[in-house]
């Protein structure tokens, strides 16, 4: 991913003290910092809980309008990100779950397209040195500051917006990892972005690959030989299939119908009930390989292709439930 840093700001969203320090220039420029910046970017854009979204309102989102302006009016980028922090302090201040935070501002060029990155950085806690002086002497003591600014940057609270019009797939994409993880409310993305995030193709094959995934390890436990099965079986199908009829799927890999109960009811709270057309840009992406580890402590990590091919990998049941893996045609091993 060729990515060009082009501006970066930093402003100061202190909640709790109702403190709001702005920034008036732009952060200098040097190797390092660049760098951090530039990993910043690379580590929300391929977090596995973005996702694209859309604004509620387009024409009278401000933060559409702000960023934009900086996409085609550089020299703008300074007052506008105050304008931006100054958003997100006011959503801050009478919203629970956002808490103090840096806010960390960037103009990047992204595959030939200007991008703006709104990085939500959270402030680490540090130990530092208080001095009291008094007439009876000074007293130092250890405390601990909850404002330092750490040199290894992450953000679980970002988005990356781009030009409207110039390639929709990158428009927005926004990240909170936390709401997203534990699918609940988020002030930042509903409130602040004021944004939709778009259940699209590549969305619901992902969220479906992790529902079976869980279902598979946490129901099929028993019989560690169904449980391989029925991977293999959810990867075939992802990687070889077009689309994917949820229904059909559960009754090729599950033959208990309590347990066709429980995948239905996952199927239905993540509405992944209708056909999927399944996204083939983000399956080459992302199941290419696979990592297995077995309850003997051994991992086992391969192309998937490998472990799908019969002259290099197969599973044997034993009688009492518990599996053989053997790996075939081994010419050397390397230590």
């Amino acid at each position: 991913m060729s990515i060009v840093l082009h501006n970066k700001i930093v402003h100061i969203l202190e909640k709790e003290k109702n403190n709001l320090i702005l920034t008036d220039y732009e952060s200098q420029s040097n190797p390092d910092t660049d760098k951090m910046y530039i990993k910043l970017y690379k580590s929300v854009a391929t977090n596995e809980f973005l996702r694209k979204a859309t604004f509620n309102d387009f024409e009278e989102s401000l933060i559409r309008q702000l960023t934009e302006d900086m996409i085609y009016n550089p020299e703008t980028f300074v007052e506008n990100s105050k304008e931006i922090a100054k958003l997100l302090f006011d959503e801050m201040l009478v919203s629970a779950d956002m808490e103090s935070c840096s806010l960390a501002v960037a103009l990047f060029t992204v595959k030939d397209e200007k991008r703006v990155g709104i990085f939500k950085i959270d402030f680490k806690k540090s130990l530092s040195s208080k001095i009291d002086d008094s007439s009876n002497g000074k007293l130092v003591d250890i405390v601990e500051s909850n404002n330092s600014f750490s040199s290894s940057l992450k953000s679980n609270q970002a988005v990356i917006i781009g030009a409207s019009g110039i390639n929709d797939d990158f428009h927005v994409k926004v990240l909170d990892k936390d709401a997203e993880k534990n699918q609940c409310d988020s002030s930042f993305i509903d409130k602040f972005l004021d944004v939709t995030k778009l259940e699209d193709d590549e969305y619901k094959t992902k969220v479906f690959k992790q529902t079976a995934e869980n279902f598979i390890t946490n129901y099929f436990y028993e019989d560690a030989k169904e449980a391989e099965e029925a991977r293999s079986y959810l990867n075939y199908t992802l990687s070889n299939k077009d689309n994917i009829n949820p229904e059909k799927f559960i009754k090729d890999i599950v033959k208990d119908e309590d347990k066709k109960e429980v995948i239905e009811e996952l199927l239905q709270e993540k509405n992944l009930t209708d056909e999927i057309e399944i996204d083939k840009k983000w399956v080459e992406k992302k199941i290419k390989s696979a990592t297995k580890k077995l309850d003997t402590g051994f991992t086992l990590k391969g192309k998937l292709e490998d472990f799908n091919d019969p002259m290099k990998y197969s599973v044997t049941k034993n009688n009492d439930g518990s599996i053989n893996i053997t790996l075939k045609n081994i010419k050397f091993i390397e230590q």
